[in-house]
């Protein structure tokens, strides 16, 4: 699996979702790839995330690590100035 924090490519989520499809066939050998960034809102952080899966590799997840991961989600804390 590849983490990629795509917080300062502009449309990240959606240039990624033009490109993954031949990432994933160039190489098998990655199994997902998780895409998240870090947000900042009003008075907290939140940390948003999306997993992508690879349905043809060569080592795909294992089934228990996939019942206990979302496939998206998000994280928050709240933050003072």
């Amino acid at each position: 699996m590849v983490a990629i924090d795509i917080g300062n490519l502009a449309d990240g989520y959606n240039e990624y979702m033009r490109l993954l499809p031949a990432y994933f066939k160039e190489y098998p050998a990655i199994s997902a790839v998780l895409l998240f960034e870090r947000q900042a809102w009003a008075n907290k952080f939140v940390w948003v995330w999306e997993l992508y899966l690879n349905s043809e590799a060569r080592y795909p997840l294992p089934s228990a690590m996939l019942q206990s991961l979302q496939k998206q989600g998000g994280i928050s804390w709240p933050y003072f100035l």
